[in-house]
């Protein structure tokens, strides 16, 4: 299951997003 996508410019935001804890499955940064 994916939680959430984010690109590769928006990395700081998926780092806050995995340190939240409100994520149920994997977070997907795109680097395309």
């Amino acid at each position: 299951m994916i939680a959430k996508q984010f690109s590769l410019e928006k990395i700081a935001d998926a780092h806050r997003f995995m340190e939240s804890n409100q994520q149920v499955g994997k977070i997907i940064v795109r680097t395309r």
